[in-house]
């Protein structure tokens, strides 16, 4: 099992990333994820402190 992980991936299981539903040209509202909430606080802080 590879143990890397995408930018995406991480922002996907943190739960920082909306769905993309969309159907027939229409697009549907879409909120985030729960996710993992310790993971989303600190890249939330890495963010800030990058900023």
């Amino acid at each position: 099992m590879s143990q890397s992980c995408s930018d995406k991936h991480l922002a996907s299981w943190a739960g920082v990333c909306p769905g993309n539903n969309e159907s027939a040209g229409k697009v549907r509202s879409s909120r985030v994820t729960h996710g993992n909430i310790n993971l989303k606080a600190t890249l939330i802080k890495a963010a800030w402190a990058y900023h």
